[in-house]
């Protein structure tokens, strides 16, 4: 009767080693799962925020031309050349002043976009050194149950079981 409940300890001891190494198995591929998920968002953000910009770009562009039509148009209308003198250097100016924002949005753009792109790169490694964790942590399983398979093993012996 010892003989089979240590046998049968033994064998516990080896399946919980298995399962812990299986679940660990499991949860580093959760990991990598979640990681290539969320970096894939943080690209397609990234994607969409250069589309969103340009259109936005091309849109105050196109909405900058009309204004400065206007403001030729009411310069013609109250007798002054828009191409001379102060009106010319009020329509240069207005132009650089548009023409810097968008710029600047530009800038602002490409900024949130490394930082998407950095996300994702610093979220594919954080689930590699997850998944890396997990899988080490079912190989210390492993060893643990078979560390207790042998100490197991041997007290049988010792006490005489299996004499």
């Amino acid at each position: 009767m010892p003989l089979a409940l240590g046998i049968a300890g033994l064998a516990f001891t080896a399946y919980g080693a298995v399962k812990q190494n299986q679940s660990a198995k499991n949860a580093a591929e959760v990991d990598t799962a979640t990681a290539d998920y969320n970096a894939k968002y943080d690209e397609a953000m990234a994607a969409q925020i250069d589309l969103d910009t340009q259109a936005n770009i091309r849109t105050q562009r196109d909405e900058a031309a009309a204004y400065l039509s206007k403001q030729q148009v009411s310069y013609a209308s109250a007798g002054v050349l828009a191409n001379t003198g102060s009106a010319l250097d009020a329509q240069i100016t207005n132009v650089g002043r548009i023409e810097q924002r968008l710029q600047q949005q530009w800038v602002n753009m490409n900024q949130q976009k490394q930082a998407y792109a950095s996300a994702a790169r610093v979220g594919r490694l954080e689930g590699a050194a997850r998944a890396e964790s997990d899988r080490a942590s079912g190989t210390l399983a492993l060893i643990n149950g078979g560390a207790s398979l042998a100490r197991q093993t041997y007290g049988m012996y010792d006490s005489g079981v299996f004499s």
